[in-house]
């Protein structure tokens, strides 16, 4: 699965064209790092769609903890965040599995063309993959907050756009009664005169 996207940034590498692949990054660096950076783009992607997938449904579902329709309140949803971007927790969790097992298990077995252990083997420092994951979580939940904001003020703004549509749907039909009796008294008052005619 990896081996084909290894051997073409390698051979981008040698001929200088590594900047034309855009399908996926190809850096400029030996085989052993190519293989890390592709095999280490390949699994947190996979993180990164889950990641993606709570974000857009968060968005999309606005008003689940902002009132009237409030499913939840908003120390849950901190709750909810919480647990789904701090260590230890939901995708922190999946982001370990793959720097502490999955990456090094599928460099292994895309081994079958030249590199040196002694190159790779720093590659592999669990520290330095999680250092990426933990930075990621940490934009990851600043943007899942971010969006809370967002949702509390299109929220608010739905909820004025209401109260002000209620209050047109008030002062046309007061406007309505006016105009009706507006109509009453003007036909009152062509009809005065016939009884003011006769008055001695």
């Amino acid at each position: 699965m990896y081996t084909a996207k290894i051997k073409q940034c390698v051979g981008a590498n040698e001929n200088w064209t590594s900047r034309s692949i855009e399908e996926f990054p190809c850096i400029e660096w030996t085989k052993e790092e190519i293989a890390y950076q592709v095999i280490l783009d390949e699994k947190f992607s996979i993180v990164d769609d889950n990641v993606n997938i709570y974000l857009i449904a968060l968005e999309n579902n606005k008003s689940k903890y902002f009132w009237p329709d409030a499913e939840s309140n908003y120390i849950e949803a901190v709750d909810e965040i919480e647990s789904k971007f701090s260590i230890y927790w939901e995708f922190w969790k999946q982001y370990n599995n793959f720097c502490w097992i999955e990456i090094i298990k599928e460099y292994q077995s895309c081994n079958k063309w030249e590199t040196s252990i002694t190159k790779s083997s720093k590659f592999f420092d669990k520290s330095t993959c999680m250092l990426l994951a933990e930075t990621k979580l940490h934009i990851y939940r600043q943007v899942s907050y971010d969006i809370l904001m967002l949702n509390k003020l299109r929220v608010r703004e739905d909820s004025a756009k209401e109260h002000l549509q209620q209050e047109r749907i008030k002062y046309d039909e007061l406007l309505d009664s006016m105009m009706i009796n507006s109509w009453y008294m003007e036909r009152i008052s062509k009809k005065w005169p016939s009884k003011l005619k006769n008055t001695h």
